[in-house]
């Protein structure tokens, strides 16, 4: 792997882990909210299911996967999804700030990689395992 490549992947696989700790830091933050509960139980599943495909190789991503959640493998798909869990677990916590924080500038920073990257396709399929080739996508 290039060493700009394995930054990159770094970038996203500690993206996972800040965000599952965020998860368990919105639920810790507020202990007795039904809403606090939901929200980090959510957070937290989604951040091991990005660790989990962000460490496996391209042969153990699941077909059901790669059908229904082709956005995570590209760089503006998972920076939108970045973005947005930030934004969730964005609270008046000191700790949550923090995380949210570098969560959303991690997203962002995966946006505008996709738009200045000359060949991003075959970067994201080095990064994150596998990339979509959206013309082989059923409608």
């Amino acid at each position: 792997m290039d060493s700009n490549i394995k930054i990159l992947y770094y970038f996203s696989l500690v993206s996972a882990v800040l965000m599952a700790i965020g998860g368990i830091t919105y639920i810790l933050a507020n202990p007795f909210s039904f809403n606090g509960f939901v929200i980090g139980i959510v957070t937290t599943f989604l951040s091991f299911i990005l660790c989990l495909i962000q460490l496996a190789n391209e042969n153990s991503i699941s077909q059901t996967i790669k059908l229904y959640c082709p956005f995570i493998f590209t760089y503006l798909g998972r920076g939108i999804f970045l973005v947005f869990f930030g934004c969730i677990i964005l609270t008046s916590h000191i700790a949550l700030i923090v995380l949210s924080s570098v969560i959303v500038f991690i997203g962002i920073f995966f946006i505008v990689l996709h738009f200045i990257s000359k060949d991003h396709y075959n970067e994201e399929k080095e990064i994150f395992g596998w990339a979509p080739e959206f013309s082989e996508i059923p409608v």
